[in-house]
């Protein structure tokens, strides 16, 4: 059993520099519904948590806001 995520997942989309940079680390793997770390498991329930988390309307407009597009 994992710890819930959200706490974390909340501190990061609280710092854009931070938020940018997980994004950054990961756009090329979003692009095919994956994370790109080797540290998660497909299978693991939070994999699916964090992917659902970048497809939220709410972080992909922080992350147009961080980059300054509107």
């Amino acid at each position: 059993m994992g710890l819930p995520l959200e706490p974390f997942l909340s501190q990061i989309e609280s710092s854009p520099s931070v938020l940018l940079s997980f994004h950054e680390h990961n756009s090329h793997s979003l692009k095919r519904n994956r994370l790109g770390n080797a540290f998660w498991a497909r299978s693991d329930l939070g994999y699916a948590e964090v992917l659902a988390w970048f497809a939220s309307p709410k972080i992909g407009q922080l992350i147009l806001d961080g980059y300054g597009l509107k």
